[in-house]
């Protein structure tokens, strides 16, 4: 019997634990390396900022996607708990996610990787040498594969500000912020214009004396310009850095030359990013498709297009990123890259799997909240729970963001309610034959 591929996954986050899972479901053996001595990344609360952490989970940390979006696919959150989630309720999920799946004899804890280079026959078998450490040794081993799930968001970006070298406050990045309590009384301005930012303003603001809010330096359009500030609170972002991949995975103005944002051009898709994405919307979903696309790869049970295509493929979205943005910022736009995935992978229903489903369930697939549990009807490794979990989210569960509101560039509206009307009727017809 051959022995099973070996794969390397870095972190034991979110990501990092769904692709445990994912090797596992394709018969690969997974070594997983969490540098600290829990799993769950950000959502494992440390009272202290642990270096080389990246970003934190802050004392009131909570969800802004329900519960039913933030799953797994085959693994719903309890139906007892709210509808958005405290820290310690994603980290007790997690939790069972990894005891309920046995992935915790995979997991090195205490052990950082500290270096990752092509194997000396790389050309020839695309294998990798990784590096790593933990309190006892420095070790180095051969990978068939490696997973990099860490994350790449790790060194803080600040803007170039005019005068911030003689502001006599003080100023901190979001990376680091515990709690507002230490801006109490004070004139807070916090700078930027993501989620967090959002919930950073609303954090001070229940301390603060005054909490300005601004996606730019401290002058407001009106003209208006702060003064007597106390402190800054920059929620700014992070620049990329992997600093244990030797490879280059990204050029100097920021492009990056990732098919599917997982798998950088290289001679061998035999290392990918998993995670290293910007998301609007729910994050677990997309890192578990990014997961099992990547064993199935690594497992030799789906092929990826030739090089040629991919290269097309990332040309055009670096494009769409560059003109959307004015630089390489890859936000991707959540539906339609979720889709890509399903469809790369072959979970997404074709038009017969919809016939069979039913209306019903044809017409929510389309019309209703984007359940991740659809990834888990049809395709590989389908689980037989996904057609109730889904019914049981619909009349349970809470699911004001993401429904499928938007088409993909190459659909136009009028001919796909055409062809979804022509399904429908069918499915009905087909239904009404069954039962007669």
């Amino acid at each position: 019997m051959d022995a099973k591929k070996r794969v390397a996954i870095i972190g034991a986050g979110i990501s990092g634990l769904a692709a445990i899972k994912s090797c596992l479901e394709e018969g690969l053996e997974p070594v997983c390396f969490e540098q600290y001595d829990n799993i769950g990344g950000v959502w494992f609360y440390t009272e202290e900022y642990r270096e080389g952490q990246g970003a934190r989970a802050f004392d009131n940390l909570t969800t802004n996607i329900s519960r039913e979006m933030f799953s797994f696919s085959d693994f719903p959150f309890p139906s007892h708990l709210p509808p958005f989630l405290t820290c310690s309720m994603v980290h007790d999920y997690l939790q069972s996610y990894c005891e309920n799946f046995g992935l915790g004899k995979h997991i090195h804890l205490n052990t950082k990787v500290i270096n990752i280079r092509k194997s000396p026959d790389y050309k020839v078998s695309g294998r990798w040498e990784v590096e790593t450490e933990d309190p006892q040794k420095t070790q180095r081993d051969i990978f068939d594969f490696v997973m990099i799930c860490s994350g790449f968001y790790k060194k803080p970006r600040f803007p170039d500000v005019e005068g911030m070298d003689t502001f006599r406050g003080s100023f901190e990045h979001s990376m680091k912020f515990k709690d507002a309590a230490r801006y109490k009384g004070m004139n807070v301005l916090v700078v930027g214009n993501s989620n967090s930012s959002g919930d950073l303003a609303a954090e001070s603001a229940r301390y603060a004396h005054q909490v300005y809010y601004s996606v730019g330096e401290a002058e407001f359009d009106d003209g208006t310009i702060l003064k007597n500030l106390d402190a800054i609170l920059f929620a700014t972002g992070y620049h990329l850095a992997i600093d244990f991949l030797q490879e280059s995975y990204k050029e100097d103005d920021g492009k990056l030359n990732l098919y599917k944002m997982t798998f950088p051009l290289w001679q061998h898709p035999t290392l990918s990013l998993v995670g290293c994405v910007d998301i609007s919307e729910s994050f677990p979903p997309i890192t578990e498709l990014q997961c099992r696309l990547v064993a199935r790869v690594f497992a030799g049970s789906h092929k990826l297009p030739s090089m040629e295509v991919m290269a097309n493929d990332v040309k055009k979205k670096n494009s769409f990123f560059l003109k959307k943005f004015g630089r390489y910022k890859y936000l991707m736009p959540t539906i339609i890259y979720r889709d890509e995935l399903a469809a790369e992978l072959g979970v997404a229903p074709s038009w017969w799997d919809l016939i069979k489903a039913g209306p019903r369930l044809a017409y929510q697939y389309y019309y209703g909240p984007a359940f991740p549990y659809y990834h888990r009807l049809w395709g590989p490794h389908a689980w037989r729970g996904a057609k109730d979990a889904i019914n049981h989210a619909l009349e349970h569960g809470h699911y004001a963001k993401q429904v499928r509101h938007v088409q993909g560039p190459d659909v136009e509206g009028s001919s796909f309610m055409l062809r979804f009307i022509i399904v429908s009727v069918l499915a009905v017809l087909l239904t009404m034959m069954y039962n007669g």
